[in-house]
């Protein structure tokens, strides 16, 4: 009698929760990224005829004490804080480039490794 060979998962199979995560933070940063565009309300408009309401279909969220709309808060927050993430990143480049810069026209053997000793 011949044995069928194993079928193997996929890798997508295989690292479900690695797939899933990197799902939920890609739609989040979706939404961080188009939060002008999706946030239905203005997110610092306060509305007095509509304090703490629940969830609705014209509040996805509900309101806040102040009435601002809870959704469109949440996703401003997302995307100022995409902003302030970047800026660490941006003020490391210009030095990392000047050392690329200098290891990478540099003939001398002795600057190549002290770069690499430190980048």
């Amino acid at each position: 009698m011949k044995r069928k060979p194993l079928k193997r998962p996929s890798p997508w199979a295989r690292h479900a929760l690695l797939v899933l995560g990197g799902l939920i933070v890609g739609l989040m940063s979706l939404g961080a990224i188009f939060a002008p565009w999706i946030a239905p309300f203005d997110p610092e408009f306060i509305n007095v005829n509509v304090l703490l309401q629940p969830p609705s279909t014209t509040h996805l969220m509900g309101t806040d004490a102040l009435g601002r709309d809870v959704f469109s808060r949440i996703l401003s927050a997302g995307a100022s804080r995409c902003g302030w993430a970047s800026w660490p990143w941006a003020s490391q480049l210009p030095s990392d480039w000047s050392s690329a810069l200098w290891q990478g026209t540099s003939d001398d053997s002795w600057m190549k490794s002290s770069c690499a000793a430190w980048t």
